[in-house]
């Protein structure tokens, strides 16, 4: 597992991992526009997974956060 921030510069990384099928834990996940980039960035990743022949059954979950992180809502 890496961890990567859901920053801008570590959006592209985050897709990127995933579409090698490498487990990320996504930190720094403060608001709803970095979760809607995060998964964004997680969906993008799994369609590259799928285009290069990988397996979905075998690729990360969704990446995981701290419910503290939302309690600024």
């Amino acid at each position: 597992m890496i961890k990567v921030p859901a920053t801008l510069a570590g959006l592209p990384a985050i897709s990127e991992l995933i579409s090698k099928g490498i487990n990320v834990n996504v930190t720094l996940i403060f608001d709803l526009e970095n979760y809607r980039a995060v998964a964004g960035a997680y969906l993008d990743g799994l369609e590259k997974l799928l285009a290069n022949g990988g397996e979905l059954k075998r690729c990360p979950r969704w990446p995981p956060f701290l419910s503290a992180e939302w309690t600024r809502l």
